[in-house]
């Protein structure tokens, strides 16, 4: 029986740990983690509890609901462990900076989600 070996490419290993985390490892030692702060859920605009806006979450993938009326919806993703960007109808590349223990949103146009 012929055993088939495969090359082995120095340039990037990927390994898979036992938690579950996925982490790339190139040959310069550089690591890029891919688990994002779990940001999802119920937000308050300026800590307003009458004032719900919702956060669903698929990695670092964001779907965004305000609470304003009509309710609008966005898309966005995590740029860094503490920012990510929204792509609302009327701004469309609105930064959320996470603070606070990821309690608090504050977003480029001034406004803040509390939770």
């Amino acid at each position: 029986m012929h055993r088939r070996r495969l090359p082995i490419y120095a340039a990037s290993i990927v390994f898979l740990s036992l938690a579950g985390n996925l982490t790339i490892a190139s040959s310069a030692g550089a690591q890029t983690p891919t688990t994002w702060p779990n940001i999802s859920g119920e937000w308050y605009r300026d800590g307003d509890h009458k004032k719900i806006d919702t956060i669903t979450q698929n990695g670092k993938a964001l779907e965004l609901l305000n609470e304003r009326t009509p309710r609008e919806r966005a898309q966005g993703e995590f740029t860094s462990q503490t920012t990510f960007v929204a792509h609302w109808r009327d701004h469309p590349d609105d930064i959320g900076t996470l603070s606070d223990n990821n309690h608090t949103i504050t977003w480029s146009d001034g406004a803040v989600w509390k939770r």
